[in-house]
C-alpha cells in the first residue's frame, strides 16, 4: 500500500487523503471475487444459450451474460486491483489507451445493464398479463440496438469535446465529469442540470421504475395463477407461496412459471443492490442544486457512494449467473460434466508426458504430422479433446434448457 504519511486537509493525494485501508482491502475482495464469478459464468451462459437464440428470453439472457461478461472483465476486475494494492496496480490506468477503454465500456455497461433487466422483467411480466398476445421480436432486438447505439454515443462525448477519460484515485476507476464538457458557471447552470440529468439521473432512474413495476405485476400474477393450480385440483395443493408453482407435475404452464420466478429472482436481486444508489441519485437531484456536490471533506459518504454506485453494480454481475445456474439443473450438470471431463483430460496428458511416450513421433487425428517434438504434439492433442468435450456438452446442455427458456413472451 501506499506510505501516505502525514497528510494534511490541503494535500492534493485524494488517495491518500480518502484511503481508509479496511475498506478499500473490502471493496477489492468483494469485487475480484465478483470478477471471477462474473467472468467464467457469463461465458459459460454465453456457451449454452448461443444454441438457443431464436427465443426471445434465451436472447435476453444471452445479452445480459455478455454485459455481465463486460462488466466483471473491464469494469470489477480493474476497479479491484488497485484497491488491494494502489502503489503497485493503478500504474495502467494512466495510460490513456487503457484507461479510455476500460472508462467508455464500463460507461457503457453499467447503463445498459438496467435497461436489459428493464426489458427482461417488463417482457416477462407482459408474457404472464397477457398470455395471448406475443411480443414480436424484431421490436425488442431493435430496442436493444438503439439505446445500445445511444449508450455509445454518450459514452463518447468527452471525445467530441477534445477531451479524454481520466483516472480518479479516489473512485479507482476511468472517469469523466459532466464538467469536462459543460464548465459550471451561473450562466451554464440551467444546461449543466439538463446534461447531468440525462447522463446520469434518467439512464438509471427510468428503467429502474420499470423494473419495479415490472416484479410487482410478475408477483400478482404468479400468485393469482398458483391460487388458480389450487382452486382446480380442488384444494389439495395447500401451499400458497409463489415458489409452489414451480413444483408439481410440470407441464407447459408450470415451466412458464420456473422462467418467470427466475425473472423475478432476478430483478429482486438487482433492486436489492441498486437500492443505495437511487437513495443517492435522489439526494443529488433534490439537495444539488444544478451542480452535483457532496461533502468530500467526510470518507464515510465517498465510500457508501462507492459502494453503492460501483461494487454493488459489480456484485449483482457476478451473482447473475450463479441464479441461472442454480435455477437450471441442466446447466448444472451440464457444468459438473465440463469439469470431470477437463480434469480427466488433464489428468491423461500429465500421465502421458510422464510415461517416455515418443512424442516426437506424434500423428494427428488427420493423419498428419503432429505439431513438432515433445510437448508441442502433446497440447494440440490435449486442446482437440478439450474443444470437443466442450462442443458435446454445449449440445447437450441447449437440448436440456428449451423446457426453461423457451417460454411465450
Amino acid at each position: 500500500m501506499v506510505d501516505c504519511g502525514n497528510v494534511t486537509a490541503n494535500s492534493t493525494d485524494h488517495y491518500c487523503l480518502y484511503h481508509v485501508p479496511w475498506a478499500d482491502t473490502l471493496f477489492g475482495i468483494a469485487s475480484l471475487i465478483s470478477s471471477l464469478f462474473g467472468m467464467v459464468g457469463s461465458a459459460m451462459l454465453i456457451k449454452l444459450y448461443l444454441p438457443l437464440h431464436r427465443s426471445l428470453p434465451a436472447k435476453l439472457f444471452l445479452v445480459i451474460a455478455a454485459n455481465d461478461l463486460v462488466t466483471s472483465l473491464f469494469g470489477a476486475l480493474p476497479f479491484s486491483l488497485p484497491r488491494l494494492d494502489h502503489e503497485t496496480l493503478s500504474w495502467v490506468f494512466y495510460i490513456p489507451f487503457l484507461c479510455n477503454s476500460f472508462g467508455v465500456l464500463l460507461n457503457i455497461s453499467e447503463r445498459y445493464s438496467v435497461f436489459l433487466i428493464a426489458v427482461l422483467s417488463t417482457t416477462r411480466a407482459w408474457a404472464l398479463k397477457f398470455p395471448l398476445r406475443r411480443i414480436k421480436q424484431w421490436i425488442i432486438l431493435v430496442l436493444l440496438g438503439s439505446y445500445l447505439t445511444l449508450q455509445v454515443l454518450l459514452a463518447s462525448l468527452p471525445f467530441y469535446a477534445g477531451k479524454l477519460y481520466w483516472y480518479d484515485d479516489v473512485y479507482t476507476v476511468c472517469t469523466w465529469n459532466v464538467d469536462d464538457i459543460i464548465p459550471y458557471s451561473e450562466e451554464t447552470a440551467a444546461l449543466y442540470k439538463t446534461t447531468f440529468q440525462f447522463l446520469i439521473l434518467i439512464p438509471f432512474s427510468i428503467p429502474s421504475l420499470f423494473v419495479i413495476v415490472s416484479c410487482v405485476v410478475c408477483v400478482v400474477c404468479l400468485q393469482r395463477s398458483n391460487n388458480r393450480r389450487k382452486f382446480i385440483n380442488g384444494g389439495r395443493n395447500r401451499k400458497s407461496t409463489v415458489l409452489a408453482a414451480t413444483e408439481g407435475g410440470g407441464g407447459g404452464g408450470n415451466t412458464k412459471n420456473k422462467a418467470s420466478i427466475t425473472v423475478v429472482i432476478f430483478t429482486i436481486t438487482y433492486i436489492t443492490l441498486h437500492v443505495p444508489l437511487w437513495i443517492f441519485l435522489m439526494l443529488f437531484l433534490v439537495m444539488s442544486e444544478g451542480k452535483l456536490q457532496m461533502d468530500f471533506a467526510a470518507k464515510l459518504p465517498i465510500y457508501l457512494f462507492v459502494f453503492s454506485s460501483k461494487v454493488s453494480v459489480f456484485i449483482n454481475a457476478g451473482i447473475n449467473p450463479i441464479i441461472v445456474v442454480s435455477r437450471t439443473k441442466s446447466m448444472q450438470e451440464s457444468f459438473k460434466t465440463d469439469v470431470l471431463r477437463f480434469t480427466e483430460t488433464i489428468r491423461r496428458t500429465t500421465r502421458i508426458s510422464h510415461s517416455g511416450y515418443p512424442m516426437t513421433s506424434f500423428v494427428s487425428p488427420m493423419g498428419s504430422p503432429g505439431l513438432g517434438p515433445g510437448r508441442a504434439g502433446m497440447m494440440f492433442r490435449a486442446a482437440s479433446r478439450i474443444s470437443v468435450v466442450a462442443a458435446r456438452s454445449a449440445r447437450t446442455s441447449a437440448e436440456d434448457m428449451k423446457t426453461v427458456v423457451e417460454t411465450p413472451t
